[in-house]
């Protein structure tokens, strides 16, 4: 298992210090790094790539932070609250995922006025500017219980009620300030949003769990 996750890791970081390739330049570049360490067959290698190409686009995807394609058309609101547990572990995961949260990003922002959800404790009036492509308030789309803990819950967490409207200075300050300067922040949020996300069956236990999922240092709790 060590050995499996250290490949892992070296063949990750050479494909890291490639920069962006194409994904067959991708698959033959890893290929040729497993034969740098382990005698192989490349042709079964490849077909077995080829086989598992959902799986191994979507990880390409990750790797390069390139989206999956979401030209499917928009959905409606409808879809959106009769949508179940996304897998994004495939690319037509993947892309599904995008689609619906393209659409949840564009609500969260319509019912927030294009607002800060922390507008009154933290005077974001200060940091407003006005975007030149919506000609509204600029602000980012947050997901409150982020995505990376979407397995820990039955219910999907892609639901407008996940999806917080933060100026630029909030959201930059939530995921890189110290705990004792954003922990009043997360609070709030959970106070807002904690009776709308159990309706839709999102229960977060406790606030030890909520700091977990921030990534809190055991002392900031």
């Amino acid at each position: 298992m060590v050995v499996e996750c250290a490949w892992i890791l070296y063949v990750t970081r050479k494909l890291q210090l490639l920069g962006t390739i194409s994904y067959d330049e991708c698959v033959s570049s890893v290929v040729n790094f497993y034969g740098d360490i382990y005698m192989i067959d490349a042709t079964k290698v490849i077909a077995f790539i080829s086989e598992n190409k959902d799986i191994f686009e979507t990880i390409y995807n990750i790797l390069y932070d390139i989206a999956a394609d979401t030209n499917q058309g928009l959905l409606t609101k409808e879809e959106i609250n009769g949508e179940k547990v996304i897998d994004p572990t495939d690319i037509q995961g993947q892309a599904r995922q995008n689609q619906v949260s393209d659409v949840l990003k564009q609500m969260a922002k319509e019912k927030s006025n294009y607002h800060c959800i922390l507008e009154e404790s933290e005077d974001c009036a200060e940091h407003y500017f006005t975007s030149k492509a919506e000609n509204q308030n600029y602000v980012e789309v947050h997901h409150f219980i982020p995505r990376e803990f979407a397995s820990e819950f039955e219910h999907t967490i892609e639901i407008l009620d996940n999806y917080i409207t933060l100026c630029p200075c909030c959201h930059r300050k939530i995921h890189h300030a110290i705990d004792r300067e954003r922990k009043h922040m997360i609070l709030e949020i959970y106070n807002q949003r904690k009776d709308l996300l159990e309706q839709d069956g999102i229960y977060i236990p406790n606030k030890q769990k909520l700091f977990q999922f921030y990534k809190f240092d055991q002392t900031a709790e």
